[in-house]
């Protein structure tokens, strides 16, 4: 019977192949030993171990400044790599493709050195921004897949209308963090930017949240120029994620509770018209009454005080009647908004254009009423001037028979009268000699 004789060559790569198609990809956990860097290459090697085994592994120099922090002797690791052989050396090695530290102790290791690095170059002393409750449009970077969406979606049924963008991503694994870094970077190339991004997933184990503190996608969050929140699902710790983002919460569902209500807005509405109604009322009464205290107050001809109180009188009811119809007409039109309103600004922004143009309407009539005002008291002015109480201030006097005027010396007989000076009033007889 024949059998097939392997070069050396060939017999390793034979080796290498097998591994290769039943091992394409493997998750290996173990403690982390014997790191050195290769001076010249770059390359970083290190060794896993448990209590039995220990397994050979390469981190390539393009990776070295991600993973070098996380790869330290004593750390416990979950490392994702390829199964390669060496045919020089029959040495296995794993080749790094990611790193995640695992339990408390590394974990905040690790965290505590890729904090101190974003400390420094100033990444937690940037200002956060305001997120506006009306948005037009809102971006959600998650997986299409999972529940997260869903809840969000539900959500924003009761809440101010807008637009929803979702960009599919991996929220867990090696994946993940390129995933996100490419939605970031895709909702800034829309012609229509979004008002503020949410990056969300499901609750997890402190290493599947692991990536939400990796240094790339902790720049890319905090460099966006749209202000982004972070709904990662924890209710403890806070990953570097959440430290520079414009808003952090801990489920997917708080990300938007922040968002105006649709109810709220339209019963705020409702409470405005009718404040502004209450006012213009309010204004129109007490500018009647000023009117009315200075027509009495006025000594002037009654025939012209009626003319100017009517007058007055119709103008403030006129004024009435258009601004209350004015304001109903108003009520009527919001009544009519339904639950699909697409943009109450707008319709705010509309009302209050058509108050301020009923203010100006009502600031020109209380001109006018102004200058009626001044007209009746420059005539009060001009009647007092006349009256006969000035012409006795001059000396002349009155000389009445039973309030009767003698304004004739045919009239004046002998007998009891009444001279009215300025300063009084003196009884005396006269007796006319013939």
């Amino acid at each position: 019977m024949f059998q097939y004789q392997y070069t050396v060559t060939e017999f390793i790569n034979n080796i290498k192949q097998t591994l290769l198609e039943s091992f394409p990809i493997v998750d290996i956990i173990g403690e982390v030993t014997a790191v050195a860097l290769h001076q010249k290459s770059g390359h970083l090697y290190f060794s896993l171990k448990d209590d039995n085994a220990i397994i050979s592994c390469v981190c390539w120099n393009k990776q070295v400044g991600k993973y070098q922090h996380i790869l330290q002797n004593g750390d416990i690791v979950k490392l994702r790599g390829k199964i390669t052989v060496f045919p020089s050396n029959n040495k296995i090695f794993i080749t790094t493709q990611d790193v995640t530290p695992q339990g408390a102790g590394s974990i905040a290791k690790a965290l505590a050195i890729v904090k101190e690095q974003l400390t420094k170059e100033g990444y937690f002393a940037k200002p956060k921004r305001i997120l506006t409750a009306y948005p037009k449009s809102i971006g959600i970077i998650t997986s299409k897949d999972g529940a997260v969406i869903e809840d969000i979606k539900k959500n924003l049924e009761g809440k101010f209308p807008c637009d929803v963008f979702l960009y599919d991503v991996a929220v867990q694994g090696i994946d993940s963090v390129e995933s996100i870094i490419r939605a970031i970077n895709k909702f800034h190339t829309l012609a229509k930017r979004v008002d503020f991004l949410i990056v969300a997933r499901g609750g997890g184990s402190e290493e599947d949240l692991y990536h939400f503190n990796d240094i790339n996608l902790v720049k890319a969050i905090s460099n966006s120029e749209i202000p982004i929140i972070t709904a990662i699902g924890h209710e403890t710790n806070l990953s570097l994620a959440d430290m520079v983002a414009d808003l952090s919460v801990s489920t997917p569902t708080a990300s938007i509770k922040h968002m105006a209500n649709r109810l709220d807005l339209i019963e705020s509405l409702y409470k405005n018209i009718s404040q502004i109604k209450y006012q213009i009322q309010n204004l129109i009464y007490l500018n009647n009454e000023r009117i009315t205290l200075h027509s009495r107050a006025l000594q002037t001809p009654e025939k012209y005080i009626r003319f100017l109180n009517r007058k007055a009188n119709n103008l403030f009811t006129v004024l009435s009647n258009h601004v209350i119809d004015m304001v109903h007409h108003k009520q009527l039109r919001i009544s009519r908004i339904n639950v699909n309103l697409k943009n109450p600004i707008a319709l705010i922004e509309h009302r209050q254009l058509h108050l301020q143009n009923a203010s100006f309407r009502l600031h020109a009539i209380h001109g006018k009423i102004n200058n009626y005002s001044q007209n009746l008291n420059s005539m009060n002015r001009f009647l007092l001037g006349l009256s006969f109480h000035k012409t006795l201030e001059r000396g002349f006097s009155i000389i009445k028979q039973n309030n009767t005027v003698i304004n004739d010396v045919n009239k004046l007989t002998s007998g009891s009268y009444s001279i009215e000076f300025h300063s009084g009033v003196a009884n005396v007889e006269i007796v006319v000699k013939k």
